[in-house]
């Protein structure tokens, strides 16, 4: 509880005790004490208990790294990706710049990238953990911390990666230790040899690796695979059981024979996917045949950052076109194409009840407005018509755009 002199002016229960209780509160002008009250309303305290009192600025440049990865088999050659979450803002801190890593523990591992960009809200990281192949691991298990500080912000704000989801009481290390072993050495190095500028919702991209081998025998096939950032989205939020959606990701048997000099990889992406930033690494498993048993090595690229964008936008006019029974129109809608993205496309229409039919219309790259032609049968139903939306369509039939809101008056 909050108070100005003897007058409450804010408070909070963690809802009952539910949760730890927060509040934000703008002081007055004026103003140059107040009190903070604590009151135990679970009764589940004590006068012996020990309560942690947090007070700061709401835009105190600050930040959190969890991850729930405990432990790394880092081959001597190689490295292996750690998937971590950046908490950039919270009640009581934001930061939105760039936060540099350093690595503390084993000696000869490096961090890829060594700064993570700046970024508005909280997202996922990958990071890449190496171990120098000159540098013999000293122990067969060995702890590792990640350290960060933000860059360039004053004052500086240093904190140490956390690792989470794991029961406090059967820890034996730090909780933000993360363990070390050595793994089975890498047989060859997978680099990126082409990625595509930007990735389109709704639209495969290409994107090629050159695998360089290590050793003169290796299996025949390199097996690719990709790890993400993107967040699981489940069909229904509301069921923990409800079926993962698609998300974007290497389509289906992606492999190549070892020797292929630059082999291209097909990427899918949803077209509802959130995200505007994913990062990624692809890697690959070298086996005899593609559908053999995972393996326990793999070679992985460096993390990539992938903007996720809409390739086309396409607005439908701001008043109802109107039409008279009996007659044809046509229905304008403009296309705003992504810089990046020069292909025709064609928009239909979708909704349309007994009496009204519309040709699909195809734009080609250099142009900007789709003309839809709209009949008006003698039995079409007068009054606006409801539930009518465009779709827009690549090249290849693909669904770039979808619910585009037609309003359509039948006088």
């Amino acid at each position: 509880m909050l108070y100005n002199g003897e007058n409450l002016v804010a408070q909070n229960d963690g809802e009952a005790g539910a949760g730890d209780p927060a509040l934000n509160y703008d002081v007055p002008d004026g103003v140059a004490q107040l009190q903070v009250r604590i009151r135990d309303v679970s009764g589940r305290g004590s006068p012996g208990h020990v309560y942690r009192l947090q007070i700061s600025r709401t835009d105190r440049q600050a930040f959190l790294l969890t991850t729930r990865d405990a432990g790394l088999r880092l081959p001597a050659n190689g490295s292996v990706p750690l998937r971590i979450s950046v908490i950039r803002q919270s009640p009581s801190f934001r930061y939105n710049g760039p936060i540099r890593l350093s690595l503390s523990g084993p000696k000869g591992l490096t961090v890829v990238p060594e700064v993570i960009p700046p970024q508005e809200g909280n997202h996922d990281v990958l990071l890449m953990i190496t171990r120098n192949a000159t540098v013999a691991a000293e122990n067969p298990a060995d702890s590792l911390r990640i350290e960060a500080r933000t860059e360039g912000a004053e004052p500086a704000w240093t904190t140490t990666l956390k690792v989470e989801g794991l029961p406090e009481k059967g820890l034996t290390l730090p909780g933000e230790t993360i363990l070390t072993g050595p793994g089975e050495t890498v047989p060859a190095v997978i680099l990126p040899a082409g990625l595509p500028p930007v990735l389109f919702r709704g639209l495969p991209a290409t994107l090629s690796v050159q695998v360089l081998p290590l050793q003169e025998t290796l299996p025949g096939l390199a097996r690719f695979d990709m790890q993400t950032t993107e967040p699981r989205r489940r069909e229904d939020p509301g069921k923990p059981d409800s079926p993962l959606k698609p998300a974007v990701g290497l389509a289906d048997f992606q492999f190549a024979a070892v020797r292929t000099a630059v082999t291209p990889l097909t990427i899918n992406v949803p077209l509802d996917t959130p995200s505007k930033v994913i990062d990624a690494v692809i890697s690959a498993e070298f086996v005899d045949q593609p559908l053999a048993p995972e393996g326990p090595v793999r070679a992985w690229t460096a993390p990539i950052r992938f903007s996720v964008e809409n390739a086309v936008s396409a607005t439908p006019p701001a008043e109802p076109v109107r039409a008279k029974k009996a007659t044809m129109i046509t229905l304008p809608l403009t296309i705003r194409r992504n810089p990046l993205f020069r292909e025709p496309v064609s928009v239909v229409l979708e909704g349309l009840p007994a009496g009204i039919t519309a040709t699909p219309a195809s734009i080609a790259a250099e142009h900007s407005t789709a003309d839809l032609a709209i009949s008006i049968a003698d039995n079409a139903a007068a009054g606006e018509v409801a539930g009518i939306t465009a779709k827009v369509l690549a090249a290849g039939g693909q669904i770039i755009q979808i619910g585009i809101p037609v309003r359509l008056v039948v006088e």
